[in-house]
């Protein structure tokens, strides 16, 4: 389990699992007393990589999606780009 930080708080927690059909990608709340009791935990998203592609393992928006929905499926989706390739900007590494 990876801790997940925003803006100084341990918000989200981060797991990597492998399974049949492929690496699952899974991010839940953190146990933090900042969310209220019967959130702490809880699992948010769930991408599974099958090595031809994603597939989204929750229900996705159809057209509109809150922000912080959107932000969960942000940071959900650089743990797994981040941790797969070298990423470059103007000829420089950054952290995106």
């Amino acid at each position: 389990m990876e801790a997940i930080f925003v803006e100084g708080i341990h918000d989200y927690n981060y797991v990597e699992k492998i399974t049949d059909t492929g690496i699952t990608h899974i991010l839940s709340r953190s146990e933090g007393t900042h969310w209220t009791s019967h959130c702490r935990g809880e699992e948010i998203l769930s991408i599974t990589d099958t090595g031809d592609g994603f597939i989204f393992d929750h229900s996705k928006p159809k057209k509109e999606m809150d922000y912080s929905y959107s932000l969960e499926l942000s940071i959900l989706l650089k743990k797994i780009v981040l941790n797969s390739y070298l990423i470059e900007v103007s000829g420089q590494r950054q952290l995106l």
